[in-house]
Order: C-alpha cells, then structure tokens, then sequence
C-alpha cells in the first residue's frame, strides 16, 4: 500500500496548504501597507481581499476532509 501524501493524511495535507496560504496572504497585505499614510483605493481592495481569502482559508483548515 502505497501512502498517498507525504506529510500525513489528506486532513493534514489540507490543513498545512490552508497555512502556509494565510501566511503568504498576510505577507501580502504587509508588503501593500505603505510605511505612511494611507494606501490607494486600489491597494485597499487588494488588502481587503486578502483578509477574506485569510478568512475562507481558516474555514478550510477547520474542515476534517475525507480520506
């Protein structure tokens, strides 16, 4: 039998994508929030985003996924 993921069950697999994808995410809005003042309408949509992918991402991790 041959193991299907590496790093543990499929649960475990999703949980660890849905981290290192906040994680980037939160890089993300560190990167687009200017040192002063406030970003552009463009930039704040973006950040905005981010934090809703954030969001869906950690409702993802919360899910136990079937093997």
């Amino acid at each position: 039998m041959t193991k299907r993921y590496h790093c543990g069950n499929k649960a475990q697999a999703i949980r660890t994508m849905a981290a290192c994808a906040i994680r980037d995410q939160q890089t993300l809005i560190e990167a687009l929030t200017p040192p002063f003042g406030e970003p552009d309408t463009d930039t704040r949509k973006a950040i905005s985003d981010c934090f809703k992918y954030i969001e869906d991402f950690k409702r993802i991790a919360r899910v136990e996924a079937p093997e």
